[in-house]
């Protein structure tokens, strides 16, 4: 299992606490889980695509926040190493909305 934490990120247009953010490679399946304002009661878990392949368990996964839907909000940027594609999860200014793939 490959993972990547992020502390204490400040997603805009939220209740203005930072959310904590994991980002974790699951045999294969991504998974992004979101600790708001550091109260897990809240947590919100982001379902990203499935790796296949040799050693796709093994494959390090990254995110980064970035407004990949030019609305001004950070959005949950995924990126798997060996890939050119970014997956994006668009902020709603609540959670992190539906996976767009970005080119």
């Amino acid at each position: 299992m490959c993972g990547f934490l992020l502390d204490s990120f400040e997603v805009s247009k939220r209740d203005g606490r930072k959310s904590h953010i994991i980002a974790v490679n699951l045999n294969g399946q991504i998974l992004v889980i979101e600790v708001p304002g550091g109260n897990p009661s809240k947590a919100q878990s982001y379902i990203g695509p499935r790796l296949f392949g040799a050693g796709s368990d093994l494959t390090p996964i990254t995110v980064s926040f970035e407004d990949c839907d030019g609305n001004g909000d950070p959005d949950l940027i995924i990126h798997i190493q060996g890939s050119d594609k970014l997956i994006c999860f668009p902020n709603n200014g609540k959670i992190f909305v539906t996976q767009q793939q970005q080119h």
